[in-house]
């Protein structure tokens, strides 16, 4: 269980930080350096999901 909860947390800061991209991009002059350091973390977060996600035991692989 505490994997499953790990990953719906990296989910929730996956989407937050997506939802921060877009937020920034609508501004009359977007901070384009803080884009990237948003995008860099997006990143980060989404291959470490992906770990996770591969770690998950698969139903039916048995």
């Amino acid at each position: 269980m505490a994997l499953t909860n790990h990953i719906e947390a990296l989910r929730a800061k996956h989407q937050h930080l997506d939802e921060l991209i877009h937020e920034e991009m609508l501004r009359p002059v977007p901070n384009m350096t803080h884009v990237t350091d948003l995008k860099k973390t997006k990143l980060l977060v989404k291959e470490e999901l992906m770990r996770c996600m591969d770690d998950l035991p698969h139903a039916g692989s048995a």
